[in-house]
C-alpha cells in the first residue's frame, strides 16, 4: 500500500485550484454562448415590430434605399446589443418604442461612414421627463431634455422624444441633436485640412445668417449660441428636413453630406 505524501494543504490548494478552474470553463462557456446568440442576432432580419416602431416614428428610415436597408437594420441591431439602456428618475423601463427610436435615429449619422461610429458610446439614459442638467455652468435649477457628455453616456427626456414623435416634419428632433454633439465629440467633424476650411468658412457663413434673423433659415435660432450648437442644429435639419435645407442652405446641406456621407434629400420612398 502507498501512501499519499499531500496533506491538507495540499490537498486543499488541489480543491481551489479546481474551482477555479471551472469557474474560468463556465465564465468561457457562458462567453461563448452569449457571442453565439449576438451572432445570430445580428445576422437574422430585424424583428418585424421593431421596424413597425422605426418606420412609424422615425419618419426618413421608410425612405431609405434598398442598397442601404441591411446595413441600417444591422447598424440598429449592433446599437441596441452594445449600448446600456437604463431607466432613471423613477422611469420604470426604458420601452421597446423608446430604445428603437434612439438607436434609429443614432444609426441614420451612422449609415454612411465606412469605419464604426458610437465605439466610445457606453450608456443611455433615459428621464420621464425633463431632468436637472449637469452639464458644466449649467444653473442648479436648469432643466434640460437632452444631453451627450464626453465619457460615453447620453440622457433623454422621454415626454421630449415622444413630443418630437407626434410634431415630426419639423426641423427638431432631440435625439440627433444630442447624437450629432456626440458625433463631433468622439468622432470629429473635418475630414481633411481642405475641407477644415470649407467648414469653417461655411460655418461663419450660416451663424451669421442665423444671428442676423433671416427669416428664410429653416434652423433653431439655438444653433446661433456658438459653433457647437449650431453643428447639432443643423444636423437635426439635414436629417429631419432634409429637401427644405438643401433648398434654403444648399452650402450648408453639401458640407453636412460630405460628413455624414449621405444625401437624404436624394431618398425617395
Amino acid at each position: 500500500m502507498v501512501e499519499s505524501s499531500m496533506g491538507m494543504p495540499e490537498i486543499l490548494a488541489l480543491i481551489v485550484v479546481a474551482v477555479v478552474l471551472l469557474l474560468v470553463l463556465r465564465a468561457i462557456v457562458v462567453g461563448w454562448r452569449s457571442r453565439a446568440r449576438l451572432s445570430r442576432f445580428l445576422a437574422s432580419p430585424l424583428p418585424a415590430e421593431w421596424w413597425q416602431i422605426v418606420v412609424r416614428d422615425v419618419p426618413l428610415a421608410a425612405r431609405i434605399p434598398c442598397e442601404l436597408r441591411p446595413r441600417y437594420e444591422r447598424l440598429i441591431k449592433e446599437f441596441v446589443a452594445e449600448k446600456n439602456f437604463e431607466a432613471c428618475g423613477g422611469l420604470a423601463t426604458v420601452s421597446d418604442k423608446i430604445a428603437m427610436v434612439v438607436a434609429a435615429n443614432a444609426s441614420l449619422l451612422a449609415l454612411g461612414r465606412e469605419r464604426r461610429t458610437w465605439q466610445a458610446l457606453r450608456s443611455v439614459l433615459i428621464y420621464p421627463s425633463s431632468f436637472r442638467s449637469r452639464v458644466a455652468g449649467a444653473g442648479d435649477d436648469e432643466l434640460s431634455d437632452g444631453e451627450s457628455w464626453s465619457g460615453g453616456t447620453v440622457i433623454f427626456s422621454q415626454e421630449r422624444i415622444l413630443h418630437d414623435i407626434a410634431f415630426a416634419g419639423n426641423p427638431r428632433n432631440v435625439v440627433i441633436h444630442e447624437f450629432a454633439h456626440q458625433f463631433a465629440d468622439t468622432e470629429g467633424v473635418c475630414l481633411s485640412q481642405d475641407f477644415e476650411r470649407k467648414w469653417k468658412g461655411v460655418l461663419a457663413a450660416e451663424m451669421r445668417r442665423l444671428q442676423s434673423g433671416d427669416a428664410r433659415t429653416i434652423l433653431d435660432e439655438y444653433g446661433a449660441d456658438d459653433p457647437a450648437e449650431f453643428f447639432a442644429v443643423g444636423t437635426e435639419a439635414f436629417f429631419e428636413t432634409p429637401e427644405e435645407m438643401k433648398k434654403s442652405h444648399p452650402e450648408l446641406y453639401a458640407a453636412l453630406s460630405r460628413i455624414y456621407a449621405l444625401d437624404p434629400a436624394g431618398f425617395v420612398a
